[in-house]
This record gives structure tokens, C-alpha cells and sequence, in this order.
């Protein structure tokens, strides 16, 4: 057991080098002691865990909590550590330093953001690992050769900061079964489940895979759900002369420090933060106001809340620019040209023509795949007439959709969307005489109304056994001033007037 809380206690683990145990807290008394185990029931007992992770220093564990001073000296501590020791762009540095105090308090919220170095070899995306995840919470390290198996056992167990150098999985895509843990992680209440011998039998156990996340890389992930979650330095040779090559013998003794002195910050702060939702943005995506504003709630410092807001922007901007490099951008573009100009409801096939104008004849694109793209990408829905598909006009989504992949709308008209209820409405079994009094088929007195198609030109040519009769007899019928109508004679249903077999 390494994390327990009541309503009047926390409970923290604790390693000196040999031992381990709980360091208790108590918010009323507001007084720390150590304790060897924790009674819940009258048979149940909790005890310190300590596991080859802790005793290999693999898990990193204060020791005892510390006096701080003010927050700013601890801030001022945090930074001084990380300054030291990487080489860091000077707004990331304090980005790095708010993460740290951030990660100490992460379970107050439920979701939270990953810090990511991005570069090639020799950067520095070690060194950022080490020196920032030294002076985390519970700070696991792992590396890429580290396999999924261990992972979430380890994330569940310690519930720390897990650290992950050389993150270039070999299949850095949504199917890859580390990627779905870190996609899983940046929200609480989304366990991995695995299936786990029990006897003769196996039996699913859940696996709290949410924590705070340092990853290196080498390339951005394939994944971009994963993308959207990370907060990214792009590591370029900004090695500075006063950082040293090799880490000194104080390093780890200094981390340590400051761990003690964050522990005390943790038992001072962990009742009273809360997530602030007056620090919404409204003009970046929800998902990444959703990683944004639990770190945006533990910072005070107003500059440093606007330096997030831009950085937060920017970052937002980068993720729009890139899908407007998507072909569902371009097809996207084309419906909106198309409806500049007065389509609104274009078939795929004049979308397809659209995207197509500038392109040598190797190089076009056939209509399926757009038609496919418009369904399974834009989720954009379609209707079929005369055997082919015309889209669906949506305003509001399609807008959206444009704001979403950077698409420029000037002049055009995102009217609501088309009432095609009529489409899906029951027909009557029998029409009455008012549905067919102004008919060209019908008098206005009702005469023919007790019958679905009275006029005797429906009827089927004796020399043809084809239930559609020719086009040119069913000119002005009675039947057809309805978007929904049932074809006596042709005994099919028909959805469309300009479907109509008889027109």
C-alpha cells in the first residue's frame, strides 16, 4: 500500500534508504508522524509497501516532509534545480517548474496534461527526464524497452509521476497497447482492464493507469489524440556551458531535498485547491482546455496564467494548421466553395470535380473515397437521388467543421438544417377528399378521395409486366404534391418525389 487519505488524514509513503513507511499527516492538528501501519477494519491492515522498484531507486520516495518557507521560495528552488542541470527554453523552464508542483497535487483533479521532450539524439531529452522527474511525484523511470505488461501494474501500485525515456514505440499508432495507456492516462476513471489467473480461472482486474507522464521522443506520435495531450519543448542543442556533462554526486541528495520540501507543500495545499473554472479559454479546443485548466489552477502569478493562455494559443493554432493539411480539409474546402457559389447540397461526384480541377489526370481522385471521407471523417450525411448521393446540407456542423480544420468560410451562408422529417413520416393508409381537393387529379368536392389513385391512367399496360409505367402518363398526378407517398400501383414506397418511377 503507498497512498492512502480519510477525511481527516493523508497518508504518504516514505523510504530513508532501508526502510520504508507511512508519513502521516493530519489536516486538522495540521502535524506529520510515521507510522508502520494503518488499521481500517478489524481484520484488515495496510503496511508501507516496499518493492525491488523502491530499493533500485527505479521509484523515487521522500523522506520526511520539510520546511519551505513561502511558495515563491519553493518555485524559486524548483526552477534554480531545473535551470541547473537542462537546457530549456526560458518560458518552458517555468512551464517545467508549475508540472512539478502540479504533479504533487494531481489527485485533486481528474484530467491533466503530459510534459514532452522532442528531438534527435544528444538534445538534452534524457537529462530533461532526470532532472525534472527527480523532483516529481513519486517519480517512476522507465525506458521504451519497457514493456506494456509492466507498466500499468507499476502506475497502479505507486499511482506516481511514470517517466518514459526513448517513447519511439515501433507502433506509435492507436492500436499500439501503449498508446492506448497513455491516451487512457490523462483522465481518472478510465482503468486498463486485464485478465489475471485467479485458481482454475482467470478474472478481470481494473488498473488505475492516471498520473502525471514525462516522455521523450524522438518524432511526434502518429496517435494525434495522444499529440493533443503533451506539452511540447523541441529540444535543438540549447546547451548552455555552465550545465554540466555528467550529473554531480549532490544531485540526487538535492532532489531528495526538495522532494521533503514539496511533500510539506503537498499537506498544506491538498484541501484547499480546486479546479477554477473561470480559467476556461473559449478560443482553444475543449480537449486541451481540459489539460490546461488544472495546471492553470494551482498558479497564482497572473503573468505566468497569460504566458499559459498564449502558450495555450499558439498550441492550438499548431494543431488547426496541421489538419488543414488533411485531404478532409481539402474536401471540406471544396463544399464550401461549392457553396459560395449556390450548391449547397452538391453530389459527391461535383465535390470530387472540385478537387480535382488543378490536379494532372494520374493524380485524381476518385469519387468513393471522397464519398467515403465525407461519411467516416466529416461524419457528414447523405442522401441518394436518382442513384446519386447528394450531401446533406448541415450549417451548423459544417461550420464548426471549418473552424475545426481552418477552412476560410467568408461569404458563406450557414443556414440551420434542412427539415427532412417528411422523409421518415408514415403515409396514410387511405387519402381523404380534403388531401386531394386542389389536386390537378382531384375536384374540389372530394370526388375520387375515397381511393389512393383514382386517376385511371396509373394502371399498368396489359403487353408489360413491368411494375413502372411510363413517364409520360403520370404528368400532373394527384399524389405527388407530398415528399412522402405510397405507389398503389407500383406497390413500392417512395421517399422522394424526384425518385418516382411514374414521373
Amino acid at each position: 500500500m503507498g497512498l492512502y487519505r480519510t477525511d481527516e488524514a493523508l497518508y504518504e509513503l516514505g523510504f530513508d534508504g532501508i526502510f520504508s513507511y507511512f508519513i502521516c499527516y493530519d489536516f486538522k492538528a495540521r502535524r506529520w508522524r510515521k507510522v508502520i501501519e494503518i488499521p481500517i477494519k478489524e481484520d484488515l491492515i495496510f503496511v508501507p509497501l516496499c518493492d525491488d522498484l523502491i530499493r533500485r531507486k527505479v521509484v523515487h520516495l521522500p523522506s520526511a516532509p520539510e520546511p519551505y518557507g513561502g511558495e515563491q521560495d519553493l518555485l524559486l528552488l524548483v526552477r534554480d534545480f531545473v535551470h541547473r542541470h537542462v537546457a530549456v527554453s526560458e518560458f518552458y523552464e517555468r512551464l517545467a517548474t508549475y508540472y512539478v508542483l502540479f504533479s504533487w497535487l494531481y489527485d485533486r483533479f481528474n484530467t491533466l496534461p503530459y510534459l514532452r521532450a522532442l528531438g534527435d539524439y544528444g538534445t538534452g531529452k534524457s537529462r530533461f527526464l532526470q532532472t525534472i522527474g527527480a523532483i516529481c511525484y513519486r517519480p517512476v523511470f522507465a525506458s521504451g524497452a519497457t514493456t506494456v505488461s509492466p507498466i500499468f501494474r507499476i502506475i497502479d501500485m505507486h499511482q506516481g509521476t511514470l517517466i518514459v525515456d526513448e517513447a519511439d514505440f515501433k507502433n506509435s499508432d492507436s492500436d499500439a497497447e501503449i498508446i492506448k495507456i497513455l491516451c487512457c492516462g490523462y483522465q481518472d476513471g478510465f482503468p486498463v482492464i486485464r485478465s489475471e489467473p485467479r485458481g482454475n480461472t482467470f478474472q478481470p482486474i481494473a488498473y488505475n493507469v492516471y498520473g502525471p507522464k514525462l516522455i521523450a521522443t524522438r518524432n511526434p506520435f502518429t496517435d494525434k489524440a495522444l499529440e493533443s495531450r503533451c506539452l511540447t519543448e523541441e529540444m535543438d542543442f540549447q546547451w548552455r556551458p555552465n550545465i554540466p556533462h555528467i550529473l554531480p554526486d549532490t544531485f540526487w541528495s538535492d532532489a531528495l531535498e526538495i522532494r521533503n520540501r514539496l511533500l510539506q507543500w503537498r499537506f498544506d495545499k491538498y484541501q484547499e485547491v480546486r479546479l477554477r473554472p473561470g480559467l476556461i479559454n473559449e478560443s482553444i479546443e475543449p480537449r486541451l482546455n481540459q489539460v490546461m485548466m488544472p495546471l492553470a489552477s494551482i498558479i497564482d502569478d497572473e503573468t505566468m496564467l497569460q504566458d499559459l493562455r498564449e502558450f495555450a494559443e499558439r498550441y492550438n493554432k499548431n494543431i488547426v494548421t496541421e489538419r488543414g493539411m488533411l485531404f478532409e480539409a481539402e474536401i471540406l474546402q471544396s463544399i464550401v466553395d461549392l457553396a459560395k457559389d449556390g450548391t449547397r447540397e452538391p453530389s459527391v461526384k461535383q465535390v470530387t470535380e472540385h478537387l480535382n480541377r488543378d490536379r494532372k489526370e494520374k493524380d485524381e481522385i476518385k469519387p468513393h473515397k471522397v464519398g467515403r471521407r465525407i461519411g467516416d471523417k466529416l461524419k457528414l450525411r447523405k442522401t441518394n437521388r436518382r442513384g446519386v448521393y447528394h450531401l446533406i446540407w448541415d450549417g451548423p456542423k459544417v461550420k464548426k467543421l471549418c473552424e475545426r480544420y481552418g477552412v476560410l468560410t467568408d461569404g458563406v451562408d450557414f443556414g440551420g438544417l434542412e427539415d427532412f422529417g417528411d422523409f421518415y413520416r408514415e403515409p396514410s393508409a387511405k387519402s381523404t377528399g380534403d388531401d386531394h381537393g386542389d389536386r390537378p387529379g382531384g375536384d374540389a368536392g372530394g370526388q375520387g378521395g375515397g381511393e389512393d389513385f383514382p386517376d385511371p391512367s396509373h394502371s399498368k399496360s396489359t403487353k408489360s409486366t413491368s411494375l413502372h409505367p411510363a413517364p409520360e402518363r403520370c404528368n400532373g398526378c394527384s399524389h405527388f404534391d407530398q415528399r412522402w407517398a405510397s405507389c398503389k400501383k407500383a406497390e413500392r414506397r417512395i421517399r422522394d418525389v424526384d425518385l418516382c418511377p411514374l414521373r
